[in-house]
């Protein structure tokens, strides 16, 4: 080997080690791998950067702010929830037909990660009205999601980073329904699965939400009295002289009440406190801060007013503490438009993803308090300010209605309760769709260019006043640009230094002695796998140029292998880990990691062997 191939090698072999591990974010190992090729000189200047140009990242980028836009019009929420309310009809196999069929067909043009998004909710909702475990319906509804991604050029980052790396190739490249044919025949195959059989061998477990947590074991009203010591002390300095064991949620002073109150805000006679801790540390805190507990203080003053006036009408009655309703002025609160208690779940490339309550300042910055955190992975015994979000957890929160929502969109949250719909104005609803449906009409019948068509409707948007500017630019999911123009580059160095050839004659020695189909299953099972345990794009990516060598090295086009490629990378239902969507179901399913193997490896056997059978097709080897 060349001193240039073993570079390639050792780069290649600490960026897949990163990906699997997850010691380092997915675009920072492409963007260090990059930068460990052109420090080497194994990339020149002119290239390092290259593959930014590339015209996958523009696509992208044009489709998600595209995509912003349609969500921002309301309707597909709108249908969302209509879908939702025609699938109580029904038992679950049709249920998880319809919704899975819509899905499916909506992930086509607006995404498989958002569009899972949108229909999570309300599949959890359809599946607690009827009393269903979530888990049998929400990995069936991620497999749909998965599957709907690949029906076009812009449904998933992969199809459009493998039709980048075919048009840098040359030739006519892969168009905005090249995909279609095939992708059909899979989403009919994997619906039938997952409608009629797929549910049936998931657990029938009662989920990882929090719907059932019981805050009042946990929270507990105090009132500061005159004799308190930390009388004119702040907030912080009561929570601290607890080992910080206690947290204070909510403070109610002269009928205004605070929730998640700054840790600088100082404590007056009076002061009423929603605290949470357990009943240990409530207990020591009471005893010497000279707090009481409003339950009793409650209590007292009804005895007292009974013995004044033992014939008249008794005071309001106030449960005491340890009734199962200590919480009672937090509900009252909530009922007159205050506080909110929703549950929400770390989405994939979350902000919140591997940082803490306390790191991400959410009660200073949002005004927003943590409850409780459900981990697929089991009990979570550490303090809740210093547990690490991991994507897939779900969270109990407590805010306002407006500091929630913001939350959600500046974090990455996605709200599991029933989300208010957004109707929006029916004139602009319509012009949005009218303009994205011009962009692919464009794109297909290549009046221009795809990323020129497509960043035009996203333009057309803005223009438009569909979308905002601020919004667009939320839109855009840097990590995934970033991977995706960085591993480009990576995959040219690949195929440029002739490592490509290396990796891909195990593979051609086997596929010689197979007969064509065989070989594509063959490089779609090998793909399968390798996605599997890390990020799908990079996958793709990755194996583009490995795959590309093998059909030169058997005579055959390319365009086959590559699709295989394509769709390998996408339907690695096997781990929580291959997909964002299966990432995004694992806490609010309650999954295991088995409970993906027990669906998925039937599910990816029956897509490996029908795409085999459908892309020579298409997509002859001559």
């Amino acid at each position: 080997m060349t001193p240039d191939q073993w570079i390639v090698f050792l780069v290649l072999g600490g960026t897949l080690l990163f990906f699997i591990t997850g010691w380092l974010r997915y675009d920072l190992v492409a963007l260090v791998a990059l930068l460990a090729l052109a420090v080497s000189g194994v990339l020149q200047p002119k290239e390092i950067f290259a593959g930014f140009s590339n015209e996958a990242v523009i696509n992208i980028a044009a489709v998600l702010m595209m995509g912003r836009g349609l969500r921002e019009s309301g309707v597909v929420e709108v249908l969302a929830e209509r879908l939702g309310q025609l699938g109580e009809r029904f038992g679950i196999s049709l249920r998880l037909g319809l919704l899975g069929a819509a899905t499916s067909l909506l992930s086509g043009f607006v995404s498989d990660v958002a569009t899972l998004a949108l229909f999570l909710p309300v599949a959890t909702k359809l599946a607690r009205k009827q009393k269903t475990s979530p888990g049998r319906m929400l990995m069936p509804l991620a497999a749909a999601a998965m599957l709907g991604g690949t029906l076009t050029l812009i449904g998933t980052s992969v199809n459009m980073a493998i039709a980048g790396y075919r048009a840098q190739l040359g030739g006519s490249g892969f168009g905005m329904f090249s995909f279609t044919p095939v992708s059909a025949g899979l989403v009919i195959v994997g619906l039938a699965f997952v409608a009629l059989i797929g549910w049936r061998l998931l657990p029938d477990r009662s989920g990882g939400t929090l719907e059932e947590f019981k805050t009042e074991d946990y929270l507990t009203e105090v009132r500061v009295q005159g004799e308190s010591k930390f009388i004119g002390k702040t907030i912080r300095e009561l929570e601290d002289s607890t080992g910080g064991d206690i947290d204070v949620l909510t403070l109610l002073r002269d009928g205004v009440r605070r929730v998640a109150p700054s840790g600088a805000r100082t404590l007056q006679e009076g002061d009423l406190l929603i605290v949470r801790g357990d009943p240990e540390s409530l207990e020591a805190v009471i005893a010497h801060a000279g707090l009481v507990l409003e339950a009793q203080k409650q209590q007292k003053e009804q005895r007292e007013e009974q013995k004044k006036n033992p014939d008249g009408e008794k005071a309001a009655h106030r449960p005491a503490e340890g009734t199962g309703e200590a919480a009672a002025p937090a509900a009252e609160a909530e009922a007159e438009g205050g506080a909110q208690i929703v549950e929400a779940v770390v989405m994939p490339r979350s902000g919140a993803a591997g940082r803490t309550a306390a790191g991400l300042r959410l009660r200073e910055r949002y005004a927003i308090n943590v409850l409780a955190i459900s981990r697929a992975a089991g009990p979570l015994r550490a303090r809740l300010r210093d547990i690490r979000f991991e994507a897939g957890d779900v969270l109990l929160l407590q805010g306002s209605k407006a500091t929630l929502q913001q939350s959600f969109t500046d974090l990455g949250l996605l709200p599991l309760a029933q989300r208010e719909l957004r109707l929006g104005q029916p004139r602009k609803a319509l012009l949005a769709f009218l303009v994205f449906g011009l962009a692919l009409l464009a794109a297909t019948f290549h009046l221009f260019s795809v990323p020129v068509c497509l960043l035009g409707g996203a333009v057309a948007m803005i223009l438009l006043r569909l979308l905002s500017l601020e919004a667009a630019y939320a839109a855009l999911e840097g990590s995934v640009l970033v991977l995706i123009g960085a591993m480009l580059t990576v995959a040219g160095t690949l195929q440029s230094s002739g490592a490509s050839k290396l990796i891909a004659s195990p593979i051609l020695a086997l596929a010689q002695h197979l007969p064509p189909v065989g070989a594509l299953a063959l490089v779609y099972a090998v793909t399968m796998l390798i996605a599997a345990g890390t990020n799908y794009v990079a996958t793709a990516v990755l194996m583009a140029p490995v795959v590309h060598s093998v059909a030169q090295g058997l005579g055959f086009s390319v365009d086959p292998f590559l699709m295989a490629v394509a769709y390998a990378s996408v339907t690695a239902f096997m781990t929580p880990i291959g997909h964002p969507c299966n990432t995004l179901v694992l806490g609010p399913g309650g999954y295991r990691f088995s409970d993906y193997l027990r669906m998925g490896l039937p599910l990816s056997i029956l897509t490996a062997l029908t795409a085999s059978l459908l892309i020579p097709v298409f997509w002859p080897f001559h």
